[in-house]
């Protein structure tokens, strides 16, 4: 098996003094991030690139709860998985 590449690249980083705090309301900016994430890492939560298409129930069963940890996550809130 060939190896992958696994390099990450960013785009930018921005300081915490340079995004300031998050306004109330701000959810959906949460959810959008939490989705492109859950999104981007859609070929590892499926256990590699799939041959075929996924059917999209199964596709958002998987990517779903990963997202709303990612979100929690950002919220500063602990997951409902995470003991404390």
């Amino acid at each position: 098996m060939p190896a992958r590449n696994t390099q990450a690249m960013a785009d930018a980083v921005v300081t915490v003094a340079e995004v300031g705090e998050p306004e109330e309301g701000s959810s959906e900016a949460v959810d959008e991030v939490a989705w492109k994430t859950a999104v981007d890492a859609a070929p590892w939560l499926l256990g590699g690139e799939p041959e075929e298409a996924v059917p999209p129930d199964k596709l958002f069963e998987r990517l779903q709860p990963f997202k709303e940890r990612v979100a929690d996550d950002i919220r500063g809130e602990p997951s409902e998985e995470e003991p404390g």
